[in-house]
């Protein structure tokens, strides 16, 4: 199930604009889950989850890409 769970929210990246998904994963803190998942035993939950993060840092992904640089910024 969390397979299938990640490859519809990958698709929802792909199909949706960034600016329509990017507060959304602001605002449940969607890359905790996503950290977690990269920490998974299933290589594959470990990759998708890894595309992910990559997806939150696309252009027009403002809000999500606001969020890390301040996690960057509060641990520096």
């Amino acid at each position: 199930l969390q397979r299938q769970a990640m490859h519809c929210v990958a698709q929802l990246t792909t199909l949706l604009p960034p600016q329509t998904w990017s507060p959304l994963w602001q605002r449940v803190s969607g890359t905790f889950w996503l950290s977690r998942l990269t920490r998974n035993r299933d290589a594959t939950l470990r990759a998708l989850a890894a595309d992910l993060l990559a997806r939150l840092m696309q252009p027009g992904a403002e809000a999500t890409m606001d969020m890390v640089q301040q996690v960057r910024a509060r641990d520096a």
